[in-house]
């Protein structure tokens, strides 16, 4: 894993800019687009870690439904990634969905629509709330 973590990562650099370009911004509409990118990175950085959840429960998930419909899955190799597992599942349902299509296979791909439109929700409403750092300077 790397260390800092991109989100932390991110959440530094916004900290530095903040104590150092802050103070040289000459113009209050200057200083309104610093805060308002740097606010931008700090909740990009947010959300990095929430879409790694939703792939782990689709893995699961796929998981699940492959060992109930008896297709031979092996487990993960070591040192592959969530996004790599789920690439792999996917290409077994795939496989097993062009064989003979399922319900549980038009089920598992609904859950997953569901998980992502949820996700998806999730970040547009946090978009409409609002934005403290550009209300906090006058032009």
């Amino acid at each position: 894993m790397i260390e800092p973590q991109a989100a932390r990562l991110i959440a530094r650099v916004c900290d530095s800019l903040e104590q150092t370009a802050q103070a040289d911004m000459a113009t209050p509409y200057a200083l309104r687009q610093l805060k308002s990118g740097l606010w931008t990175l700090r909740e990009l950085s947010a959300r990095i870690n929430a879409e790694p959840q939703r792939i782990r429960e689709d893995i699961a998930d796929m998981e699940q439904v492959l060992a109930t419909l008896g297709a031979a899955t092996c487990p993960a190799a070591p040192g592959m990634t969530d996004a790599e597992r789920h690439i792999e599942l996917q290409a077994g349902i795939e496989a097993l969905e062009a064989a003979a299509p399922r319900a549980e296979l038009r089920e598992l791909h609904l859950r997953m629509l569901a998980r992502e439109h949820s996700s998806r929700s999730q970040r547009a409403g946090d978009a409409n709330v609002q934005r403290g750092p550009l209300n906090s300077v006058s032009a």
